[in-house]
């Protein structure tokens, strides 16, 4: 059961992420979304049907020790919890 357990997902606004992230928010997950592009996740969140209180968005490159530690400042600023971890960002 999803419902109320928190997921980070990185590369949330990307094809199987964005898709993922329907899914998630369908079976009431609180969700941490990160991407570089704040407008996609913007787009992306638009299209599902949430409690938009269960939805943070974060612009951070997690292929960056910056970006990595600012997912981690996020977490923690959330509560600390995470329930699952879900990794689509692509990483050249």
């Amino acid at each position: 059961m999803i419902e109320n357990k928190t997921v980070l997902l990185t590369g949330a606004a990307g094809g199987i992420g964005s898709e993922i992230v329907r899914l998630l928010a369908e079976d009431g997950a609180k969700l941490i979304l990160v991407d570089r592009d704040l407008k996609a996740l913007e787009r992306v969140t638009g299209t599902i049907q949430t409690n938009r209180n269960n939805v943070k968005l974060l612009a951070a490159d997690i292929g960056s020790p910056s970006g990595r530690e600012k997912v981690l400042a996020t977490l923690e600023a959330e509560g600390g919890r995470l329930d699952i971890l879900i990794n689509c960002a692509g990483i050249n």
